[in-house]
């Protein structure tokens, strides 16, 4: 499926993507190994991915939604994210990455 954005994690350890079929994808960019894959992340194609720092990201979807996504979960189990924000379409963290602000356009 299409990726739909990618982004580096703020060490530049990880290469996060995501697409159109609604996954978020990790993968440890020097060995190309797989660290996590989360399905059905949104309800709909998945169009933005941020770091907010070494342990949370944020996505954003077409079904209006920016989710908060902790890495520190059970890389296993992890299938449920740390925080909604409705009716939204993009986000984006603060240099200091103490904040996230959000928008529609």
């Amino acid at each position: 499926n299409t990726i739909t954005d990618i982004k580096f994690s703020n060490d530049g350890a990880l290469l996060i993507t995501v697409s159109g079929d609604k996954s978020i994808n990790i993968t440890h960019f020097e060995s190309n190994q797989q660290i996590l894959k989360i399905n059905n992340a949104h309800d709909g194609t998945i169009e933005c991915v941020r770091a907010l720092n070494e342990n949370l990201i944020a996505t954003s979807g077409r079904d209006g939604k920016i989710k908060g996504w902790d890495l520190r979960v059970d890389k296993k189990s992890i299938s449920s994210p740390v925080f909604i924000i409705g009716d939204k379409n993009c986000a984006t963290g603060s240099r200091k990455r103490k904040s996230l602000s959000s928008g529609q356009y």
